[in-house]
């Protein structure tokens, strides 16, 4: 069993398996390593998203002209999008998802050219040292230590599936680190995650956040990084405009309106009007304006580190130890789930694997293209 490949285990896998066991059995690159098709609105729009920032901190570009920074991450966000139409039309839903996707082109190109006046102020004091660092760790369970249950591996291996003992197989851990930033007032290091969200919620579970806190326990473990923590770049998916105008032709200065600071500023300077009798308004649309971007830092301890990386162990044996397959509904869970017709018919008795062999709507990952890690709000 020597050239058997390893067993990869992701973060997207460990969020399906304890989100839905019947949706992870259908996705796991372990398992049926099935993906939908036409592509899943919130993950690839995501997606693009995270290819332009990709481009935009590049390090070996970091201190070159911002203009071309900028138009690099541009073209690397609708390249992005390019392909996800591609799929789309390879399987005969653009006319059902072509206005979606259009406004989400619009979209997107507004965020980023938003996030072009707002980044830099906020990157003063960061320098980008790594981008979309990929990684592999083995999962550190003694091969020679009696594990639980009679512990043996059934896993899917192209159609077939093999039994095999555990230390007879490698198991390891793989991710994608958007960005490490290193801060330059005190030389210390940060995994940087971007993430996309409708709109902002609470921060409290970040501190628990499994998906970043797996990338800080690999940077400690195969990169040798003394990572400090992540810190959480925001994006909301909603584009800012130019203020208001009033009848005089001047700005308006409502607070509700849907503009920033840095728009405002840009306005005035583009209008020749003079900024001083505004400063108390900016000030005010800085504090209590609608807020399009923001970064929440979380520190993680070597306690912690220790914590996650039992509970990386243990959910590994769950999933690759000839694991029961059950659904898990629920409204949070169904709705907006691109696999609740195999689903159902797995539940019905019918042929599930036919249908997502033959409707079109489903396709096997090919070497190289891995689940998507990220969580859009």
């Amino acid at each position: 069993m020597t050239d058997i490949e390893p067993l990869i285990i992701r973060t997207s896998d460990r969020g399906q398996f304890k989100r839905c066991r019947q949706l992870w059995d259908f996705t796991s690159i372990m398992r049926g390593n099935y993906q939908y098709a036409p592509g899943v609105e919130p993950l690839d729009f995501g997606t693009a998203v995270h290819k332009g920032l990709e481009v935009y901190y590049d390090p070996t570009t970091w201190d070159g002209p911002s203009e071309v920074k900028e138009q690099m991450c541009l073209a690397a966000f609708r390249g992005s999008m390019n392909l996800w139409r591609e799929r789309i039309r390879a399987t005969g839903m653009w006319e059902q998802m072509s206005e979606t996707f259009t406004e989400h082109w619009v979209l997107g190109e507004g965020m980023l050219e938003h996030y072009f006046l707002w980044a830099p102020h906020e990157d003063r004091n960061y320098r980008p040292v790594r981008v979309e660092a990929e990684f592999e760790v083995g999962i550190p369970v003694d091969m020679h230590a009696e594990l639980p249950r009679g512990f043996s591996a059934k896993c899917k291996f192209g159609d077939e599936f093999a039994t095999l003992h555990y230390w007879e197989v490698p198991v390891v851990y793989q991710g994608r680190i958007d960005l490490i930033f290193q801060d330059l007032r005190d030389g210390t290091l940060w995994i940087y995650d971007h993430k996309t969200a409708a709109q902002f919620g609470q921060t409290e579970h970040l501190e628990l956040d499994q998906q970043c806190g797996s990338y800080v326990w690999a940077c400690k473990k195969i990169l040798g990084l003394d990572v400090s923590g992540v810190i959480y770049g925001e994006l909301r998916k909603k584009a800012p405009k130019d203020p208001d105008i009033l009848q005089s032709g001047l700005p308006s200065r409502n607070k509700s309106q849907s503009t920033t600071p840095e728009m405002y500023r840009a306005y005035l300077q583009e209008k020749g009007i003079p900024e001083e009798p505004y400063q108390d308004f900016l000030q005010s649309l800085a504090a209590d304006g609608q807020q399009y971007f923001r970064r929440i830092e979380v520190h993680r301890s070597d306690a912690e580190m220790a914590a996650l990386e039992a509970n990386i162990v243990n959910e590994s044996i769950d999933m690759i130890d000839n694991p029961r397959i059950y659904p898990n509904p629920s409204r949070w869970n169904c709705n907006g789930c691109k696999f609740r017709t195999p689903c159902l018919m797995v539940q019905e008795g019918n042929d599930a694997a036919w249908y997502l062999d033959n409707s079109n709507m489903y396709e096997k990952r090919t070497k190289g293209d891995v689940p998507v890690d990220i969580v859009q709000g």
